[in-house]
């Protein structure tokens, strides 16, 4: 094939039904251009679109690219950022970032509205998720270079080191409201071992600049045998306790 030659090949070799004298290569450039749904629909009676989101954000992996280059990283402070609900914002005194469990409202409305504002969309390197409930996977509203969804396991970069330890959401809350029976009108389990997936959880600590947090997302109180002995001595804890104790008393 010449690649300098890319003259538009005809569709069927000649004038189409669907797009009069349109070749194959300027029909799909400018239904690309209108936009994933726009482009499908006009093929089929059924509109797809794209399930990620993350290729529109605005900006890139430069500040990745600085800190993967860096021979040497400063010493400081440890900032956390609050974002509500059970999200924060944890900066390395390298500058090194990473946002924990953006949320949103359940797209299927069938457990209202929590939220009055969309998460922002804060800039940050990394974004983790300790779960797959809304309130906890807005993945896609954070502008990170990374997504690190329910990891289990260490990852490093640099002077962030971040574990996951794999454990049970919460399946019998304390409060006065027990949301877990509508598990099983749904014919699922929401308790271990027999749980359903989305009652999976990780536990994510993360170390810099000599802090020790430990994010619990919406884990149970009592632990797997071995939990603690895994994770020691942490000098943040961040726990979802409210009034409603909805997960925690």
């Amino acid at each position: 094939m010449d690649k300098k030659n890319l003259k538009p090949i005809k569709l069927n070799g000649q004038k189409d039904a669907l797009a009069p004298g349109l070749s194959r290569r300027s029909f799909f450039m400018a239904a690309g251009a209108a936009g994933v749904g726009t482009a499908t629909s006009l093929l089929t009676s059924t509109s797809v679109q794209a399930q990620s989101t993350d290729w529109t954000q605005p900006g890139n992996n430069n500040h990745v690219i600085e800190l993967q280059n860096a021979t040497s990283l400063p010493d400081g402070a440890v900032s956390i950022d609050y974002f509500g609900h059970c999200s924060f914002k944890i900066t390395s005194p390298g500058g090194a970032s990473v946002v924990v469990d953006p949320w949103r409202d359940d797209p299927s409305g069938a457990w209202g509205l929590w939220y009055k504002y969309k998460y922002p969309e804060t800039v940050t390197d990394i974004t983790l998720s300790t779960h797959t409930h809304f309130d906890h996977d807005a993945i896609d509203r954070p502008v990170s270079t990374m997504v690190l969804d329910r990891m289990v396991g260490t990852f490093e970069f640099a002077d962030l080191k971040i574990t996951g330890f794999a454990d049970k959401h919460v399946c019998k809350a304390p409060g006065y409201y027990n949301w877990t029976n509508a598990l099983a009108e749904f014919g699922v389990e929401a308790c271990a071992p027999n749980n359903v997936g989305h009652m999976d959880m990780v536990v994510y600590l993360i170390e810099t600049g000599g802090i020790r947090t430990l994010i619990w997302g919406d884990n149970r109180a009592d632990p797997g045998l071995g939990f603690w002995e895994a994770i020691g001595q942490v000098d943040v804890l961040t726990l979802p306790v409210d009034g409603s104790e909805h997960i925690l008393s």
